[in-house]
């Protein structure tokens, strides 16, 4: 489960996280960072997407996953 893909997210998620922690820090000013709810929205689907393949790879049997295929849809139809 440990595959190319799933180190990329990770190191996504890294790197979003080091990010933000420069503005914590004050080494960055707030205007050359993310909004609080797109890096909030960015760690969520970062975090969804890898802890959704381990489980489709590791618990479900699954040989590989389209993470492309991913969405909401029926959610925001439902909700909408």
């Amino acid at each position: 489960l440990g595959g190319k893909d799933l180190r990329v997210l990770a190191s996504s998620l890294h790197w979003l996280n080091t990010w933000e922690r420069e503005l914590v820090s004050g080494r960055i000013s707030r205007e050359s960072f993310l909004t609080e709810s797109t890096a909030e929205g960015l760690r969520v689907t970062i975090l969804s997407a890898i802890e959704l393949s381990k489980y489709l790879l590791g618990t479900c049997g699954f040989k590989y996953v389209l993470t492309g295929k991913f969405n909401q849809d029926v959610l925001a139809r439902f909700f909408g």
